[in-house]
C-alpha cells in the first residue's frame, strides 16, 4: 500500500471521529445517560510536544502518551522516507 493511500484513509478516519464523537454526545445526553467527556490535546512547536488535557488524571495520561508515541512514529515514517527519497535521486539518470 503507498503511503499516501494510508495517509489519506488517515485523515478520513480522523474527520469521520470527529464528526461522529460530538453526535454521540449529544445523542447520549438527550436520552438520558450521565457522561462526563475528557479531552486532552498536543501542540508541537518545533520538536517540543506541549500537551493539556481535562478530565480524568489516568485517561489524560494515555491519551498523552499515545500523542507522543505518535509524534515518534511520524519523525520515524518521516525519516523513512527522506531516506527513500534520496535513493531514488541517487538512482536517477542524470540529463
Amino acid at each position: 500500500m503507498r503511503l499516501h493511500v494510508l495517509g489519506f484513509m488517515l485523515i478520513l478516519a480522523g474527520t469521520a471521529l470527529i464528526i461522529i464523537a460530538p453526535l454521540l454526545l449529544a445523542i447520549m445526553t438527550a436520552e438520558g445517560a450521565k457522561i462526563s467527556a475528557t479531552g486532552v490535546g498536543c501542540i508541537v512547536l518545533f520538536f517540543i510536544p506541549i500537551c493539556f488535557g481535562y478530565g480524568e488524571p489516568l485517561l489524560i495520561i494515555t491519551l498523552m502518551v499515545l500523542a507522543v508515541v505518535l509524534i515518534v512514529v511520524s519523525l520515524i515514517v518521516f525519516r523513512l522516507l527522506l531516506r527513500d527519497l534520496r535513493v531514488e535521486t541517487t538512482r536517477a539518470p542524470h540529463v
